[in-house]
């Protein structure tokens, strides 16, 4: 069996790294990590440095507190990727800390085994209980000043154990298992960021008493929704996703989105559907819309959110990295497909941030040369045998007094040439900049639409799909 058939060891360490190479004769690779100040708290995380077989991250110091959530997990994202990369057999973390803490659980999920050397010391009442629900759901071994009771496969003793155990992990022929869409996805995200994009829309939700997030992912929206004491519960199909988010303490119900709405007779005052149309046909969105309108009691509010086709940011960044993407919806779209229904548009964000479409050439604006100064030449009479006698004991005769003032007010002439020639200039290359910026503008455009509708009277109004 050739040496590539076998994994690696991903090692997740402090900087400097601590944990030393397990054993020779085995591929690793490295993530080292210290904590410090991060310029964009809603990216708690910053790359010093990173090459194929390594990284240096800075992560937020508001992450070294052993405490679960989304907003701590800056490791998640590098870490998936890392391990998906070269395809890791087992991932030995040193150190339990807000950022570390979630990637046990977060490994079960992608099928890894993961070993912790850390001595987590006193921790309070909530720490603790953060630790014990994050290693319960772990697959992997857990060596610290606690091993006795967060030791799950029993009789580690020692450091060099779990590098033995590392190693015969990793040396074991790592089979393929193909694309999966579910890790695909999750290891493309990151939590933090995705808090920090959807906290806005949980306004639309006050005074709301019980909330569906359809499609919910992992729960980012949950525990927003949950932060704010509104009382929430989500639906996600894939059953890996909805157990890692319910080993968060979130609420989620692992079923398809479509016949749950089909099959529950529960209602709701608030629906929260994101990143779901895109994933459809029309037809489908008809259909989904429709249902939704059936679960909402009268005047709940239906929040939907979705990439929007008007972004360029979208259209060459972000739509297609995702292989069940079907198509872009317009929110004006879904906007009539909503009144259809008997539901009314009550907000748009294309309302609330219009887009301004300008027209542009192809040839740019003229733009003059920048004037130059040149200097003034004036004939000057011979001073006399007076005036030199006069100049050599600093005194100005008349006749040279005329001249320097005659010198002045050409000078004065001049310049003011050159400013109305300049402010021409600035003039046009303001017109320039102004269009340059007004389709530059285009680029800041939100990523993505969002529409909240209403349910209101009932209307025998249907649209043909």
């Amino acid at each position: 069996m050739s040496f590539n058939s076998y994994g690696c060891i991903l090692v997740v360490s402090p900087s400097p790294a601590t944990i030393a190479e397990p054993l020779n004769g085995v591929r690793t690779v490295a993530i080292e990590y210290s904590f410090g100040v991060v310029e964009n708290l809603h990216q708690p995380i910053s790359v010093l440095d990173r090459s194929d077989v390594s990284a240096t991250l800075n992560v937020s110091e508001h992450c070294r507190e052993t405490r679960a959530g989304f907003a701590y997990q800056a490791l998640n994202c590098t870490v998936a990727q890392f391990a998906i990369q070269h395809q890791a057999s087992a991932v030995l973390i040193e150190g339990l800390n807000g950022a570390t803490l979630d990637l046990p659980r977060m490994l079960k999920l992608m099928g890894i085994p993961c070993f912790i050397a850390a001595p987590v010391g006193e921790l309070n009442v909530q720490a603790r209980q953060d630790v014990e629900a994050s290693l319960a759901d772990a697959s992997g071994w857990y060596l610290g000043d606690w091993a006795e009771g967060y030791n799950i496969d029993g009789g580690i003793s020692s450091f060099e154990e779990v590098c033995y155990r590392c190693v015969t992990a990793a040396k074991q022929p790592k089979a393929s298992a193909g694309f999966d869409y579910s890790i695909y996805e999750f290891a493309q995200r990151d939590h933090p960021l995705l808090l920090a994009m959807q906290r806005p829309y949980v306004d639309h939700f006050a005074g709301c008493r019980k909330v569906l997030d359809l499609g919910c992912g992992s729960g980012v929206f949950l525990q927003l929704l949950q932060d704010h004491g509104i009382d929430a519960v989500g639906v996600e199909r894939n059953p890996e996703i909805a157990e890692y988010g319910r080993g968060l303490g979130l609420d989620i119900r692992t079923e398809d989105a479509l016949e749950f709405l089909e099959n529950s007779t529960e209602t709701f005052d608030g629906i929260y559907c994101s990143h779901f149309v895109e994933h459809l046909p029309f037809e489908l969105v008809c259909r989904l819309i429709s249902l939704l309108q059936q679960r909402l009691v009268e005047g709940g509010k239906l929040l939907l959110v979705f990439p929007d086709p008007e972004s360029i940011r979208s259209q060459l960044l972000g739509f297609w990295r995702d292989p069940e993407h079907v198509r872009y919806y317009h929110p004006d779209l879904i906007k009539a497909v909503g009144e259809a229904q008997g539901l009314r548009c009550e907000w748009h964000s294309h309302e609330a941030a219009p887009h301004t479409v300008v027209s542009f050439s192809e040839t740019a604006p003229t733009v003059a040369q920048w004037p130059s100064m040149e200097p003034i030449a004036q004939p000057k009479a011979q001073p006399t045998l007076w005036e030199r006698l006069l100049d050599r004991l600093g005194i100005c005769s008349r006749r040279r007094l005329w001249e320097l003032l005659e010198e002045k007010q050409l000078l004065v002439a001049q310049l003011n040439e050159q400013n109305r020639a300049q402010q021409a200039v600035i003039s046009q290359l303001k017109v320039r900049t102004d269009i340059l910026w007004d389709v530059n503008r285009t680029w800041g455009w939100e990523d993505n639409a969002a529409i909240r509708l209403v349910k209101g009277p009932q209307t025998n109004k249907e649209l043909q799909c």
